[in-house]
């Protein structure tokens, strides 16, 4: 018999009390409020979605992960924050969050999100500076970057009316 069964109690260590706040609320209710203290501690609104969503992922709590993903994608939509902002959500999406395909397709998204402001921010020291700090968000960047330009195959029938000719074009052009 396990320690949770004989004594009825379970112990979340890795979370903060907001966490387990934001996961009971969702168990609970189907959704989640940011917890008034969190801010307190966490001043940053995209770091607590992806705090629930970190626990949506440990805890296999589906509806919870995907509910915060969204929430996340919503607040950050294609503004992506400021390099301090984004410096911690890379490094909450590289280090903190157990790996699984769904992590792996929303980093993607993330770099997409970030991929049209590139060249940009490249300007900016900070961003080089986390790119080498995070090699593997500077992979997922280049990544989005041959996604965007990946070419796309385009073919048209034609047939002539009068020779009953079937003639297939074939045009490759840049995938939108």
């Amino acid at each position: 018999m396990t320690q949770e069964a004989s004594t009825g109690v379970i112990t979340l260590e890795e979370e903060r009390p907001f966490v387990v706040e934001m996961l009971l609320s969702f168990v609970y209710t189907g959704h989640y409020i940011l917890p008034p203290t969190a801010d307190k501690l966490l001043p940053n609104e995209a770091l607590l979605h992806l705090q629930a969503y970190t626990a949506g992922q440990r805890y296999l709590v589906a509806g919870l992960k995907e509910m915060a993903k969204q929430r996340f994608l919503d607040l950050v939509g294609s503004e992506i924050p400021r390099i301090g902002v984004l410096q911690e959500v890379v490094n909450w999406f590289y280090h903190c969050i157990p790996d699984s395909n769904d992590l792996r397709s929303f980093r993607k998204q993330l770099a997409l999100m970030v991929r049209p402001e590139l060249d940009s921010r490249m300007q900016d020291k900070k961003f080089r500076k986390l790119l080498r700090k995070e090699p593997e968000f500077a992979v997922d960047l280049l990544m989005a970057s041959f996604d965007r330009q990946k070419p796309q195959r385009r073919s048209v029938t034609l047939w002539c009316a009068k020779c009953e000719e079937v003639t297939v074009m074939t045009q490759t052009g840049p995938h939108y």
